[in-house]
Order: C-alpha cells, then structure tokens, then sequence
C-alpha cells in the first residue's frame, strides 16, 4: 500500500512567536507526558501542547506543541522519521490558524 496525498508546500519558518509543530505517528500508548518529555528532555523549551484527537475513537491523533523559541523548533524538526515504539514521528512546522469568523 503507498499512499498517495498531493504534495503541500512547506509552510515557512516562523521568525516570531507562536514556535509551533505538529507532531504525528506517535505509538498509540503515548501519553502526553511521553510527547512533552521527548522533546524536553533534548533541550527544547516546551511552552504549550494541544492534542488533536480522533472523531471516531477519541484518541489522539497528533500534538501541537508550542515551543518557548525558534531555536527549540527547530531542534524539534531534526526528530522528523524519528523511531519511537516502532513508528517513524511525522514533524512539521505548524500551519497558522485560519480565522474562523
């Protein structure tokens, strides 16, 4: 099976706050704490994390984790196909909220 998404641009690196990735492919098991303590414990300055859960089952389905500096997202982004608990994390820089007005 390969998947075939069409390709996004990459979104730019911000050059002032919100530090922010997203964070996907994490093990089922992981808890929050497991996701905070991944990137904090590599030296990188966690300010917020935000789950993004399942519809259907309520499970998580990603992190949006906010970074207190640009330096700190951007050691988080070398984690990228990074091998947790048998699956590779899919890492990117967050996109902006659009406003939902």
């Amino acid at each position: 099976y390969e998947e075939t998404r069409p390709q996004r641009d990459p979104v730019m690196m911000p050059t002032a706050p919100p530090f922010t990735a997203f964070v996907g492919n994490f093990p089922y098991e992981c808890t929050q704490d497991d996701v905070v303590g991944l990137f904090s414990g590599n030296g990188c300055s966690v300010s917020d994390v935000r789950v993004l859960r399942s519809r259907d089952n309520d499970c998580a389905r990603g992190y949006f984790i906010e970074f207190q500096d640009l330096a700190s997202l951007e050691r988080c982004l070398t984690y990228d196909q990074f091998d947790m608990g048998g699956r590779s994390l899919r890492i990117n820089v967050a996109e902006g909220r659009n406003d939902r007005r």
